[in-house]
């Protein structure tokens, strides 16, 4: 018995678990990647987070990444660090002012700008929609809307 429970165990922390670190509609990316991304995308939205998030807000977060998995030139990024082992990731946390008791951290990277912007607003799918229309250009298309429509509408309303 105690063979079976030390070979379960090592099937979920090797097999299981790294599975569930990677969201949906996301990219996970580290220090060696991270300035490749930036360079190539318009607008990228970096999650700082525990290798393993769970809760509330990785539901919201889940959520949000697969409503907004066909925006065009938007791409979500997870930052996962660890402050154990080899301490992932620890470099670009320090570099953006992100600590564990924060976690998850948005920040917004847009193409030309090496400073982000700083998500404080709620952690809710809803939340991320409205930080991203308030400082990009991106559209979230509902079901049943054209993209000229909605465009026109909010030029007539934000006169």
């Amino acid at each position: 018995m105690k063979f079976f429970d030390i070979c379960s165990a090592t099937h979920f922390f090797l097999l299981i678990l790294p599975i569930r670190a990677h969201t949906p509609g996301t990219v996970t990316i580290d220090s060696l990647t991270f300035n490749k991304i930036l360079r190539n995308f318009d607008v990228v939205l970096a999650k700082f987070d525990d290798k393993y998030p769970y809760g509330e807000h990785q539901d919201q977060f889940k959520k949000f990444a697969k409503s907004v998995a066909n925006t065009k030139n938007l791409l979500l990024v997870e930052i996962l660090v660890t402050d154990y082992g080899e301490k992932e990731n620890q470099q670009l946390a320090t570099e953006f002012k992100v600590t564990k008791t924060d976690f998850p951290v948005y920040k917004l990277f847009l193409k030309g700008k090496y400073k982000p912007i700083h998500h404080t607003g709620n952690k809710t799918q809803d939340g991320l929609k409205h930080f991203l229309l308030q400082h990009t250009n991106l559209w979230f298309g509902l079901s049943g809307t054209l993209e000229a429509e909605d465009c026109l509408s909010r030029e007539y309303f934000s006169h």
